[in-house]
């Protein structure tokens, strides 16, 4: 407790609010029907498996790189991108996403979705998706 001493209050309040909003991305549920969520008031078992990670990386390391930061934060965004799948799809699509029978389908769709629309559209949505 002597540690947290020295520590302004400001600070961390604000640490407490960036977890709280970290936790909320990752524990939010779909609103019905749309493709929009609420935050969920629960704890998110992915987040504390990604806080163990860093504070065994702050253990193991001592102090953070910046190139290991960077894989933090893409395997975080890549956690709330596949939250917000997960929980979107049955609602827009009327069942959930399963990779191993759809996936097959991934080059059928592209193939009609490219004949079936203009290039400058097709060009678009590739450059949106690959930013």
């Amino acid at each position: 407790m002597r540690a947290l001493s020295y520590l302004p209050w400001t600070q961390i309040l604000k640490a407490v609010f960036a977890l709280l909003v970290l936790n909320a991305f990752l524990s939010m549920t779909n609103w019905w029907p749309t493709p929009f969520v609420e935050l969920d008031k629960r704890l998110a078992p992915e987040f504390v498996l990604l806080w163990v990670l860093l504070l065994a990386l702050v253990w193991y390391l001592k102090t953070l790189s910046r190139g290991v930061l960077v894989a933090v934060t893409l395997g975080y965004f890549l956690l709330v991108v596949g939250r917000y799948c997960d929980t979107t799809a049955p609602a827009l699509f009327g069942r959930n996403i399963n990779l191993y029978w759809d996936t097959a389908q991934i080059p059928r769709v592209l193939w009609v979705s490219l004949k079936s629309s203009p290039r400058w559209l097709s060009v678009g949505a590739g450059l949106g998706v690959v930013a």
